[in-house]
């Protein structure tokens, strides 16, 4: 499913990268320089040098050389995404569909015009959906073609104590110049209620953003997440995820001893703390939409400072955290709900404070003597 989502990106871009790669081999520019010029035109920290893409490799019915044309297609993506082919043994799975027959419809189903899996998917807001919090900030990435112009519509659900739930509807345009574009929208209960003039007496209920064909609704919880964190999904890109959740807490230590002229000492001490978490209930939407999270290469988890602009947030100060094991059974029947288990821990094994790590000063903590003089 990654690889398809990386090849959806690339398609627009993919003759204009073989013409140029071919220039480059004939002016014998090595490999490394040859990559930064190629993401010049793919506009993305990635490309394929191979003939093919996902959709032309559906048309080959031989079986013989549809794994070798696809073993060819993954050998040209560049070095980060070949890191990703390797981690995760796809060359290998490439092997056994291949041996079980199931390797071109595998191929089939993720290039079906009805199922999109690009940056500008064709969401249904029944399928598209996920529980946000009145401080939460929410991101929503939108990839637009060049000169293209699309109308946002937000359906705002509010209700006041004692009263019926109220929709209000409101809109703005978004324009992309010259080039394709990816757009951000950043979403809060604050800006949004502030789009629609709404009191903080009102209770905001639900948030749901169409755009074209596409939809996505956040639903607002009146209570503060247990845990929040902060990930790159499978576009790259930083999204939050909060969950109300029990917790547990293991600390555990590993030390031998030493005993030197009759007295007792410690060496070789390793200290380990991890987290062990249970989610509350889950719809099948969302316990789908969480394993993003499991996959994701970066997560992290920390205090936001609220004053500060969303574009102005660097997620990469933020402490990062290690999913070291999860469990995720989905259950898509009517009216079940799923509980989703993970252990987590801190990459770095520092004992940390609980403290806006945006705005402190990094390298003084833990590093200076401890004043106790009252100031």
């Amino acid at each position: 499913m990654v690889l398809r989502r990386l090849d959806i990106l690339l398609e627009p871009t993919h003759e204009d990268v073989l013409k140029q790669k071919k220039l480059l081999d004939a002016s014998a520019i090595p490999e490394e320089s040859q990559e930064q010029v190629l993401f010049g035109l793919t506009r993305y920290p990635f490309c394929n040098t191979s003939r093919f893409t996902m959709k032309s490799l559906r048309g080959e019915t031989n079986p013989i050389r549809l794994k070798q044309n696809f073993l060819e297609y993954l050998d040209g993506f560049s070095r980060d995404v070949q890191d990703i082919i390797e981690k995760f043994r796809l060359k290998q799975q490439v092997d056994n569909l291949s041996d079980a027959g199931r390797l071109g419809s595998l191929i089939e189903r993720f290039t079906d015009d009805n199922i999109n899996l690009g940056i500008n998917p064709v969401l249904d807001t029944n399928t598209s959906s996920k529980m946000t919090s009145e401080n939460a900030l929410e991101r929503l990435t939108l990839f637009l073609d060049a000169n293209q112009s699309e109308r946002v519509r937000y359906e705002i659900v509010t209700q006041r104590e004692g009263e019926d739930a109220q929709l209000t509807v409101c809109t703005e345009n978004i324009y992309s110049y010259a080039n394709p574009k990816l757009f951000e929208i950043s979403i809060s209960c604050d800006v949004i209620r502030e789009m629609a003039n709404i009191d903080q007496a009102t209770k905001l209920l639900a948030v749901s953003i169409h755009v074209g064909e596409r939809a996505f609704t956040y639903y607002v919880s009146q209570r503060e997440p247990q845990i929040r964190m902060f990930f790159r999904n499978a576009f790259n890109v930083f999204e939050c995820c909060e969950l109300e959740a029990v917790t547990t807490q293991i600390a555990e230590s590993e030390r031998s001893i030493a005993v030197t002229n009759r007295i007792s000492t410690f060496y070789n001490q390793r200290n380990e703390k991890k987290y062990e978490v249970e989610t509350s209930g889950l719809t099948y939407e969302q316990a789908q939409w969480i394993e993003q999270l499991f996959y994701s290469h970066d997560v992290r988890m920390g205090k936001l400072d609220e004053e500060m602009e969303p574009w102005d947030i660097d997620f990469t100060l933020l402490p990062k955290v290690l999913i070291t094991d999860f469990t995720c059974e989905i259950d898509d029947a009517d009216g079940e709900l799923n509980t989703v288990k993970f252990t987590y821990q801190f990459a770095d094994r520092r004992t940390w404070l609980q403290t806006d790590y945006l705005t402190v000063d990094h390298d003084r903590i833990f590093t200076e003597q401890y004043d106790p003089t009252f100031q």
